[in-house]
Parts: C-alpha cells; sequence; structure tokens
C-alpha cells in the first residue's frame, strides 16, 4: 500500500463527508439490527466508519496513515468505535464480526495480499457473517494505463499511485472456493459515480459458509 501517497493524498484533498453509495446499500440490506460489528479494512478519512457508528453499530476501522492519529484523538470518547493504526493485510485479532467491510481497498494490495485478507476475513466472520466489497476491475478506465508493475499480473502505476485491477469471475470464485456463499455479485457503472464521471466498479457480498 502507497503509505506516503495517502498521508499526502489526505493533507491535501477536502474530502466529503458523506457516506458512500456502497456503506448505504450494506445498511439498506444487509444490517437489519443494532449492534452488529463491522471492521472497515482500509477506512481513510472515515466516512464510511462513521455512518456505521450513528446507524448503531460497534465499528473497528482500520488504516496505515498519520491521518488514523487526528481520528483517534477526536472520537476518543465515542463509545464502539475504534480506529486502528495498523495494515490491514497482517492483521491478528482476539474479535469476530458480523460484516468486515472493504471499499476500495483490494486494488491497492498485492494478489498474495489480497489471499491472506480473504483468508483473515474467513477465519474472523462471525457464522453467516458478510465480507462486502467494492473495488476496481478490468472493465475500470484506468485499467492498463501508467506503468505495468514487473512481476504482478494487472498492476500499474499511474499518477504515483499503485492500482491492480481485480478479475471479477476470478474474484468471485477464489470467494467460493475459500468457503463463501456470494449472494450479490455485480461489475457496473453507478456504485460510485464523482462530479461528472460513473466509471465500472466490482461490488460484491459474501456470506461466510460453516
Amino acid at each position: 500500500m502507497d503509505i506516503n501517497y495517502w498521508d499526502n493524498f489526505y493533507k491535501k484533498v477536502t474530502l466529503t463527508k458523506e457516506s458512500s453509495n456502497f456503506a448505504k446499500f450494506i445498511v439498506k440490506n444487509y444490517t437489519p439490527i443494532n449492534g452488529m460489528s463491522i471492521i472497515d479494512l482500509g477506512c481513510g478519512n472515515a466516512r464510511d466508519s462513521l455512518f456505521f457508528h450513528e446507524c448503531g453499530m460497534k465499528v473497528t476501522a482500520i488504516d496505515q496513515v498519520s491521518h488514523i492519529d487526528w481520528l483517534n484523538e477526536k472520537y476518543k470518547n465515542f463509545q464502539n468505535l475504534e480506529f486502528r493504526k495498523e495494515n490491514f493485510t497482517k492483521l491478528g485479532n482476539n474479535y469476530t464480526y458480523d460484516i468486515v467491510y472493504s471499499r476500495f481497498t483490494l486494488h491497492s494490495i498485492t494478489e498474495k495480499e489480497q489471499k491472506d485478507v480473504i483468508n483473515w476475513t474467513y477465519n474472523y466472520l462471525k457464522n453467516d457473517g458478510i465480507f462486502c466489497v467494492e473495488v476496481r476491475g478490468q472493465q475500470n478506465s484506468l485499467y492498463k494505463k501508467g506503468d505495468r508493475v514487473t512481476g504482478q499480473a494487472d498492476a500499474y502505476y499511474y499518477e504515483n499511485h499503485y492500482r491492480r485491477f481485480l478479475n471479477f469471475n476470478l474474484f468471485c470464485k477464489e470467494l467460493t472456493m475459500r468457503g463463501f456463499k456470494v449472494i450479490f455479485s455485480e461489475e457496473a457503472r453507478g456504485f460510485a459515480p464523482f462530479e461528472d464521471t460513473d466509471d465500472i466498479f466490482i461490488r460484491v457480498i459474501a456470506k461466510k459458509q460453516t
């Protein structure tokens, strides 16, 4: 993960505090009760983490960027909201979660790290818990732009930033082989419009099967 890139990004860019469409989609369709536990892998400016907390969920938010220190200070007195400055590809834990949430993070890590995240997610999800992923795939307009990363499939440096683009069908297959049941999957426009653009992204919801 490009920690320096994201540190500079959060210092220079003013981001919306409104939750993403994906977070709203999850709450509308997959969180019927208050008190559900969720871990946000790569929480960024925490707009989705804060939204989940406002909806009554117990939230653990993970990121490596220095912005986490500011978030920890600002929200230190909030119950059921924890910010942890950690690498989400190398988590150890004593807790299990109802939801593991990953928005725009899997394309920022290597294929090997993705496998580690999938394995960790399966191990630390509660029975029938869900893994929620929104990510750039090979239909995204940035695919194959920039310099190809040596030794990594479908990974590129573009505008000083690493991105890896997932194969939609292979990703769903990987989840199924690990023991998940894919209950929603689509690669389409309309998931994450930004200003005057509406690019294609992958959205997948997978339930842990035992």
